[in-house]
């Protein structure tokens, strides 16, 4: 691509979650993955969280690690489990260290209030189906900003919240495991008010500088044929505006809701809710992008399109098409559609079977231009006017990969499962030196 220069306030960041990383280890509260991994089948090879990464033990490791890769900025979530473990402020002694050291090493955190590990305790209760869930979320959040926001400018009060609702409630494909369309219509509502709810209890907390947003995964339609249109609409309503158009308009897609209120009447939406959400529009937007979506006409009556087969194009080891383009179009879609909002890429990777060499190198040229290949279309929409402040891969480490458990290794730095060692791959060498130059 020739020289393309990021602004100089880029932010060059790097991204994982606590259930990846940090696993059950230390004083924490058990989460949803601990009895969905227990499940026969739920994840690959029967895998567990365990230690994970041991990042609370070996935090120290990966802030050098984060100081050598040169990033200015760090994406990480708190264990609402590790929070609830302790008395007190125990449950965030962790993050007061991770906090601190990264503030001292000039490196901004960006936090994220919750990524897909609810307490079993709560879940037990209703978990997300459940409103109080929302409200307990609000006293969650309120907690840790209290604690942390003098330090933490930047919160994520959700990690694709889309995928908690309709694939722990309803495809049953991450934890809780529930099959269930309108346990999954319900989970998604609740989290979104659940977001509103963070937002207004941190609202009288709020220091100068604090801002919050929320990260979405989003994948462009593409219809399988010229014919496709229509379920490619449907399939955009379900999987893309079902959550941005609340959080970013104060509305569901109106199509999508008709749908979903004629099938759930018993659902609990209220007018007051939506208020909720509409006054606490994000600060900002993180985007989740991985791959695209193609779609066809459905077979049965009560579907209203069908995913179709990726073309041939190269594909990851999740099997996932590699469409970078696909982040330009949406990049500007965004921008477009939702009156110039301020993004972040909060999540791009790619999971590749990384095999190392003789000498111990893993040479995974297929994430190096994985990722290169999508920073190319991050500049072009920035380039093109879309108001993208920073870009962070997925992720720091090959940690617990949620269904997938330890099989598919998304980082940039291998992790030796019985010794913990880390090793660089040489995508973390090239990453280093992209950051340096601050240009492709």
């Amino acid at each position: 691509m020739g020289d393309a220069a990021f602004p100089a306030d880029f932010l060059w960041g790097i991204s994982s979650a606590a259930l990846c990383v940090e696993g059950s280890a230390g004083d924490r509260a058990e989460t949803i993955w601990e009895p969905f991994c227990r499940k026969s089948g739920a994840v690959r090879d029967g895998a567990a969280p365990g230690p994970a990464c041991d990042q609370v033990r070996l935090w120290d490791q990966d802030l050098e690690t984060l100081r050598r890769l040169g990033v200015n900025a760090y994406r990480f979530s708190i264990s609402w489990a590790r929070v609830l473990g302790s008395t007190g402020a125990a449950g965030l002694d962790h993050y007061q260290r991770m906090v601190d050291s990264l503030v001292a090493a000039g490196i901004r955190p960006l936090a994220v209030l919750y990524h897909w590990d609810l307490p079993q305790a709560l879940e037990e209760a209703g978990g997300w189906r459940n409103r109080d869930t929302a409200r307990r979320f609000a006293d969650h959040a309120a907690f840790v900003y209290r604690a942390l926001g003098d330090r933490v400018a930047a919160w994520i009060t959700h990690h694709d919240p889309w995928a908690s609702a309709f694939h722990g409630y309803g495809s049953g494909s991450l934890a809780p495991g529930l099959r269930s369309e309108e346990a999954a219509v319900g989970a998604a509502h609740v989290l979104l008010l659940s977001h509103a709810l963070a937002v207004q209890a941190c609202a009288a907390l709020r220091r100068p500088g604090s801002r919050f947003g929320a990260a979405l995964t989003l994948a462009p339609v593409l219809p399988a044929t010229p014919e496709d249109e229509e379920p490619a609409f449907w399939a955009d309503c379900y999987l893309n505006r079902w959550c941005l158009d609340p959080l970013l308009r104060g509305r569901y897609p109106e199509e999508l809701l008709q749908v979903y209120t004629a099938r759930h009447p018993r659902w609990d939406l209220r007018a007051e809710d939506l208020d909720a959400l509409a006054s606490a529009k994000p600060d900002f937007l993180g985007v989740n992008y991985f791959t695209c979506r193609r779609v066809g006409r459905p077979a049965g009556r009560d579907s209203l399109f069908a995913f179709a087969r990726p073309d041939a194009r190269p594909r990851t080891a999740t099997g996932w098409e590699v469409r970078p383009e696909g982040l330009h179009e949406l990049l500007l879609r965004l921008d477009r559609d939702y009156d110039h909002p301020e993004l972040l890429v909060t999540a791009s990777g790619a999971a590749f079977q990384d095999t190392p060499s003789e000498e111990g190198i893993v040479e995974d040229r297929e994430r190096i231009s994985f990722l290169e290949k999508h920073l190319e279309e991050a500049h072009r929409a920035w380039r093109d006017g879309a108001r993208l402040r920073g870009y962070f891969p997925w992720a720091l480490l090959d940690g617990f990969e949620w269904s997938f458990g330890y099989s598919r290794p998304f980082g940039l730095v291998a992790v030796d499962r019985q010794t913990m060692k880390r090793t660089w791959k040489r995508s973390a060498y090239w990453y280093r030196d992209l950051i340096e130059k601050g240009s492709l």
